[in-house]
Formats: C-alpha cells, sequence, structure tokens
C-alpha cells in the first residue's frame, strides 16, 4: 500500500499540472518526483532505525500535506516543496512500518534488509497501472493526488487501530542472531555498490523511456504502461529471489543476478532495430482498435523491459541483504547514497543524453552492472580459482557493452508507427525497411525529444519522436497562418512571443511582417539546431537582430517573466503529448492572456 501511494504520487508529478506543479515548475516535475522518491528511501531506512517514529503519525502528515497541495491548487515552487515533504512523510511511514515489522521477526527473518522490496514494487507498478488507465483520465492530477492522500489516511487509521505490539527485546534477539556474517561471502553490497547500481538503473529508466517514445508514443498511458511493466518485473525479480537474498551465498547470487540484467540489457539493445516492424504486424488489420493497440504496446515493452528488470529486482533484493544484520550501521550511508544517486541519475541522465544518445545510456547501465558485479567478485573472499572464473565473463561482458558500436537505424526509429500504422498496412518487412533506410540530414536524440530532419519527395520535414511536425511544403501553410493571423488582427505589432520554434518559419514570417521584436521559447534544443536546415522557407530568423531564441519552457517562460506581449504564437503541438500537455490547459491560457497587452492576439493551432 505504501508503494502504491508512493507510484500515485510520482504519476500525479509526471502530469505536469497546476494541482501539482504549476506553471513555475514546468519540465522539472519528473526529476523532482524520482528525487522525491530517492528521499522517501532515505527516509524510510532512517525512520526504520529511529524507534520514535509514529507510523500513524506519518502517514496522517503525508495526507493532510496532498490535502492541503490540492485544495490551494498549486503554486508553483510552493507547491513542490508541499510534494517533497508529503513524499518524505510517505518513505518515513514506510520505514517505520517496516522497522515494527522488522523487529518482530525472527532473527532468520531479520537477515533480509530488502523484505519489503517486492510488496512495494509492486504496490507502485499497480498505482502506474490503475492510475495512468483510469484515474487520470477520468479526475486528473487532483484526482491521482486525493486518492494518495486517501490511501494514507487509511494506512493511518491501520496503524493507530493496531496499536504498538511491538517489543524492544525481538529486535535485541534479531541483532543476537545474525552477528557472524560481517565480512563473508554473503555480507550486503557497500554504499558504492549500491549507489552504483541504481544510478545503472536511473540511467537503464532515463535510455529504455526515450527509446519507448520512439516506439509506442511519447504518451501519459505509454509511459504509465512502461513505468507499470518496470515497476512489475522489480517486483518479480526481488520476489523470486527471496531465498537467495537470506542464503549465506547471496553475495554470490547477486553478482549472477548483476550480469544476467547486463547481458539483457544489451540484448534489448540489439534487437530495437527489430521492433518497429514487429509492432506494425501486431496491429495490422486491427488499426482503429483501442484493444488491438494496447496489447500491442504491451508486448513491446515486455520484450524490451520485463526481462531485465526481472533480473533487475533480483539483484537489488540480494544486493539490499545479503545476511546483513537488520540494522546493520551501513544500511543509512547505501540509502543515503542511493537517494543521491537516483536523484543524480534523474537530473543528468536527460542532460547527458545528446551526448551519449539513447543506446548509450542503455550500455551505461549495462558497463555500470558489470562493474558493481566485478566489485563483488573482488572482495569475495572467494577462493582465487572460483575469482578468475567469475571474472572472465564479467570482463567479456564489460568489453562487448564498452566497444559496441552505435547501430541504431534513425530512419527505421523514427517511424512513428504508433501513430503512422494505417499507411503501412500493405507493406511487406522488406519494403518497409527498405523505405525507411534513410540517412536523415540531421538526427538528434535530444536531452526531451528525438529530433529528425529528413527529405521526402523533393521537401524536407522536421519529426518528433518520429511524429512529422512540419514540413516546407505540405505544413508550410500552417507556420505561415500563425505568423499571418496576428498581423492581420492587429497590424503593426511590437512584441511578439512564439511558444516552440517548429522550423523557425513563424518567427520568419512574423519578422518579414515587420514586427519589432520576437522572443521565440523552445524547450529542445535540438529543435533550433534542426531549424538551421529550413533556411530557404524560414528566412533565417536567427541572423535578424529582432529575433531572439530562448531555451526554456513557454508555459514557465510567460509566467515567470512579468513581460507583457502585442501577441503569443503556440506552435502546432498534440494535446496526448506528454511533453506539451500542459501547453493544452485551461491554466496555460489564463497564464497567457494575462501576458497579453490591451486588444492583443493569442493564435495557434489544434490537430482536429
Amino acid at each position: 500500500a505504501g508503494g502504491a501511494a508512493l507510484g500515485l504520487f510520482a504519476l500525479a508529478a509526471l502530469r505536469e499540472v497546476r494541482a501539482l506543479a504549476g506553471p513555475h515548475a514546468a519540465g522539472w516535475t519528473a526529476p523532482i518526483a524520482l528525487f522525491g522518491i530517492g528521499a522517501a528511501i532515505g527516509a524510510s531506512f532512517l525512520a526504520e532505525r529511529r524507534r520514535r517514529v509514529p507510523p500513524a503519525a506519518a502517514a496522517a502528515l503525508a495526507s493532510l500535506l496532498l490535502l492541503v497541495l490540492v485544495i490551494a491548487g498549486g503554486a508553483g515552487t510552493a507547491a513542490m516543496l508541499l510534494f517533497l515533504l508529503s513524499v518524505f512523510a510517505a518513505g518515513a511511514w514506510v520505514g517505520a512500518r517496516a522497522g515494527e515489522e522488522e523487529r518482530g521477526r525472527s532473527a532468520e527473518g531479520a537477515r533480509d534488509a530488502g523484505a519489503s522490496l517486492p510488496s512495494a514494487l509492486l504496490g507502485a507498478s499497480a498505482a502506474f497501472f490503475a492510475g495512468s488507465r483510469l484515474i487520470v483520465p477520468a479526475f486528473g492530477a487532483a484526482g491521482v493526488s486525493l486518492a494518495a492522500a486517501l490511501l494514507f489516511a487509511i494506512l493511518a487509521a491501520v496503524a493507530i487501530g493496531e496499536g504498538r505490539r511491538r517489543t524492544a527485546d525481538a529486535g535485541h534477539e534479531a541483532d543476537a542472531g545474525n552477528g557472524g556474517n560481517a565480512g563473508s561471502a554473503g555480507s550486503p553490497a557497500g554504499p558504492v555498490s549500491i549507489a552504483v547500481f541504481v544510478l545503472a538503473l536511473a540511467a537503464l529508466a532515463t535510455g529504455w523511456g526515450r527509446l519507448l517514445d520512439l516506439l509506442i508514443g511519447p504518451t501519459l498511458r505509454a509511459s504509465g504502461l512502461y513505468w507499470t511493466v518496470l515497476l512489475f518485473g522489480g517486483f518479480v525479480g526481488a520476489a523470486a529471489a527471496g531465498r537467495a537474498a537470506r542464503s549465506g551465498r547471496a553475495g554470490g547470487y547477486a553478482t549472477l543476478f548483476l550480469a544476467l540484467h547486463a547481458l539483457l540489457v544489451l540484448l534489448s539493445s540489439a534487437v530495437a532495430g527489430e521492433l518497429p516492424y514487429f509492432f506494425l504486424s501486431r496491429i495490422k488489420g486491427s488499426v482503429g482498435d483501442p484493444g488491438v493497440l494496447f496489447r500491442a504496446r504491451l508486448l513491446i515493452v515486455a520484450l524490451l523491459v520485463f526481462p531485465a528488470s526481472v533480473a533487475a529486482g533480483a539483484a537489488l533484493r540480494t544486493l539490499l541483504a545479503g545476511g546483513a544484520p537488520a540494522r546493520s550501521r551501513t544500511r543509512p550511508f547505501a540509502a543515503a547514497a542511493s537517494a543521491i544517486a537516483l536523484a543524480g541519475g534523474a537530473i543528468l541522465a536527460p542532460r547527458l543524453l545528446p551526448a551519449i544518445g539513447i543506446r548509450g545510456a542503455m550500455l551505461a547501465g549495462a558497463a555500470l552492472s558489470v562493474l558493481v558485479a566485478l566489485r563483488r567478485v573482488a572482495g569475495s573472499g572467494w577462493p582465487l580459482r572460483a575469482r578468475l572464473a567469475s571474472f572472465l565473463p564479467l570482463v567479456v561482458l564489460l568489453a562487448i557493452a564498452a566497444a559496441s558500436p552505435p547501430r541504431w537505424k534513425p530512419g527505421l526509429l523514427n517511424t512513428a508507427v504508433y501513430r503512422y500504422a494505417g499507411l503501412h498496412e500493405r507493406i511487406d518487412k522488406e519494403g518497409f525497411l527498405r523505405t525507411y533506410a534513410i540517412v536523415p540530414a540531421f538526427y538528434e536524440e535530444g536531452s526531451r525529444t528525438t529530433v529528425m530532419v529528413a527529405g521526402a519527395g523533393g521537401s524536407r520535414l522536421l519529426a518528433a519522436n518520429g511524429s512529422v511536425e512540419m514540413s516546407d511544403k505540405e505544413h508550410l501553410a500552417v507556420q505561415v497562418l500563425l505568423g499571418r493571423l496576428p498581423l492581420l488582427f492587429r497590424p503593426g505589432l511590437e512584441r511578439v512571443f512564439v511558444a516552440g520554434s517548429g522550423a523557425g518559419i513563424t518567427a520568419g514570417t512574423l519578422l518579414a511582417g515587420g514586427t519589432a521584436e520576437v522572443v521565440t521559447v523552445e524547450p529542445e534544443p535540438a529543435r533550433l539546431e534542426a531549424m538551421r536546415h529550413f533556411a530557404r522557407a524560414n528566412r533565417e530568423p536567427w541572423k535578424d537582430g529582432r529575433a531572439r531564441f530562448e531555451i526554456g519552457e513557454p508555459r514557465a517562460r510567460l509566467a515567470r517573466s512579468g513581460e507583457s506581449f502585442d501577441a503569443i504564437v503556440c506552435q502546432p503541438s498534440a494535446p496526448w503529448d506528454r511533453d506539451a500537455a500542459h501547453r493544452a490547459t485551461a491554466e496555460f491560457f489564463r497564464t497567457a492572456a494575462s501576458r497579453l497587452r490591451p486588444g492583443g492576439v493569442l493564435a495557434t493551432s489544434f490537430p482536429v
């Protein structure tokens, strides 16, 4: 139940609407959500060690803070701080409950420090599935927050009803029964090993997520499906590794699971290029059937993510346990290291992605897993022959991960079959591969979106996550009209704000119409680079002194700047796109209206 509540917290934050983040924090909610979960991990370990933390009070505090958050309607940074506090209180509840249960266990049960991991992962995966498919579409992010608040209120009532049944003697007996494990081959992993493995998981989560944006679409439901499968796979692995974690050979099992995890990640990277046509073959003849589409997406996510996530859950369970005393002094340090690694990976991975790419993030995750396994073998105390036998396959895996050249086929991965399946229903695999064996003029796996510029029939098109945003022929009219219509309604524009750069055609049209200043704010830097490939159509606005291009979130820029404009222009974007959905809300349009000068104009385009 605690895992389910934490999963609902993360899902609500990913929704990126006023109920949680507000315009000031737009674009940062996903890293902050993961940072909050990392803080919850740290809080749970600390609360487990301090017997004075009452579970009922922690759960009640989490529920109360969430209720205040929803009632207040969000206040930018203040709302996000409330969210972090509520998650921290939720983590304290999880730790306090785990502490009560662990101090009441037998000495044998107390050896497994990761015993609560399977149930927490199961609860979180169930929350992501139910939340993304049921609660968010019906009630929005506020509904998800209220559901989490209600869940913690129930947990607080249950904790009060159960009373204080723990005894201090049980904890001392558990400690006494576990005194001889330190330094054995089954000893728990140190903080550094756990932190490095968590960092590997953060890199993999980022890489897998971005790859699935290309394969099944960048929607909230697709993201919910991905996190459901990822967490459920971790649950299966952690549950299956229970006996291994409680054994005296947990260190050996951890090494095996780490190596298996790295191998499965490398395999998933190798087969990624086959998945677009495989996805198409699953939905041929039933393109308009939502059930068929859902099952095809589920199959793609399961093939790509599930096996490696099972191995990751088993590895994490055995790394956390390994015969550790219930209150080992290393556990708070491991918790803090895990929280820092998770937060750092969540924040840094998207920013490093343009340099290393999606496949690079996956290979980095595999390499880090192998390094942790090597460290476990080196400090295991095993006989020399056993260590050498373990080192060889691990070094081979590490060499494969490090030396694997990038084999992505950008044209193939950017087919956006999730959107254009109807165009390819009658094409066979050979024709499909031949059609999309193109070399793009520009391709970059950016910090938030994969951007590609390619030629098609004498024209150039701009695609984001495979979905065509514009071309300099077919979609040119929309881009030009967005720049012309404000001039028709209000001639002599002085200052215009453009939300999203697109191909730069709208900004170029506004400048050609005599606008004194055009401020364009684009959240994805790769689009600004791609814009230069449309110089003939956009008239090179970046060379005009009246134009200013900024990297940032347009909604946040409008909300915090306090500047006013004669016109605000919103580039075409799909409201179902996860990264653009918060710019198709009533809150965004109210913010935009507040920044317009008297008689100002807002121009936008909706796909209908």
